[in-house]
């Protein structure tokens, strides 16, 4: 298992992220950085004035971060604006371990994450209020600005801004499988970053291979949407016959499995590990694989699962990509609620 699951499902059971911290140096708090989990920082408290130059030494500290954890109740808007911004220009995964929350000021920083993930809570409300309305009209901009950049839903958005500035909206599970607050790092896709530099790589070969990685990730964050749209892109994305888990099928049966999966689970959430990607291609076919989060629930029933489990992909890249195989296996599974 990665780096990057291995923290993603080791969170999970931490009560206090700060037990396993190696790090509580003044110069970079609250940032941790965690003994048995290298490439993760914690952000493990309030944000103030400082915490932005505290975030900027923990990075030159421990420049192998891949992942943010965040604990905080919040704090200095402008501070997190900064922060998130870093965390978007590196291109950092944003981690809510399950028994921490962030709320306000810390969510600005989840969502920037290329890939995030909310086990925890994800607690939002307005700012509160300026004296001076063109100063709180600027700060609106600012955040209005950086949400859109960020890809946060306007689900999201709409409900942040109608909750109050001294209250706070914490997300339950089922919103954040069902608003699309979880993502996939697929802002990566276009520079390939999750795989090893191949300098010799003919040009029209690089670009064969970042079409076919940008059209998985686009395929497996469908599985994310409703069933209509999960479905209608599924239809345009296979061809005729397809070698589905080793099974010759025609894609009018693939789909129906897939619609029964669907409906089986209304919620789902899937999250690609970058590290773990692999992208190759012979003439106009490539074959992609990967390794990949999920967590899946049905309201009805009250059934919540996750796990971990590996993908395969073969695509015909003649005209648009279209996958003639598709394979993997569930490497781990956990209930988490319901009989």
């Amino acid at each position: 298992m990665s780096k990057f699951l291995a923290a993603f499902f080791g969170s999970l059971f931490l009560s206090f992220v700060s037990c396993l911290a190696n790090d509580t140096s003044a110069e970079i708090a609250p940032f941790l950085h965690l003994d048995n989990t290298p490439g993760v920082l914690v952000l493990d408290g309030t944000i103030d004035l400082r915490t932005p130059l505290a975030f900027k030494r923990a990075m030159q500290k421990y420049p192998d971060t891949r992942i943010v954890a965040l604990s905080s109740n919040g704090g200095s808007v402008q501070s997190a604006l900064l922060i998130a911004e870093d965390i978007y220009e590196k291109r950092l995964t944003t981690l809510i371990p399950k028994e921490a929350e962030c709320a306000s000021a810390c969510a600005y920083i989840f969502f920037a994450g290329s890939s995030r993930m909310a086990e925890g809570k994800l607690g939002v409300h307005q700012i509160s209020g300026s004296a001076n309305v063109s100063d709180a009209q600027l700060n609106i901009s600012d955040i209005l600005d950086v949400l859109g950049k960020y890809d946060v839903p306007q689900a999201v958005i709409t409900k942040m801004f109608r909750t109050r500035s001294e209250d706070i909206y914490f997300f339950t599970p089922e919103e954040v499988l069902s608003l699309g607050i979880n993502r996939s790092g697929n802002r990566l896709a276009p520079k390939l970053a999750m795989q090893p530099e191949q300098t010799s790589l003919p040009t029209d070969e690089e670009s064969l291979k970042a079409k076919a990685l940008s059209f998985v990730i686009s395929l497996v964050n469908s599985g994310n949407d409703s069933k209509e749209k999960a479905i209608s892109v599924a239809a345009s994305s296979y061809t005729d016959v397809v070698s589905f888990f080793g099974h010759e099928k025609p894609k009018r049966e693939v789909l129906d499995e897939k619609l029964r999966y669907i409906e089986r689970w209304p919620l789902r959430q899937a999250l690609i590990d970058p590290q773990t990607i692999q992208t190759n291609c012979v003439s106009a076919i490539c074959t992609v694989t990967g390794v990949y989060a999920w967590q899946v629930a049905n309201p009805d029933n009250g059934k919540r699962l996750m796990g971990t489990a590996e993908f395969e992909y073969r695509l015909n890249m003649l005209s648009d990509p279209r996958v003639m195989a598709e394979g993997g296996k569930v490497l781990s599974r956990n209930k988490i609620s319901g009989k």
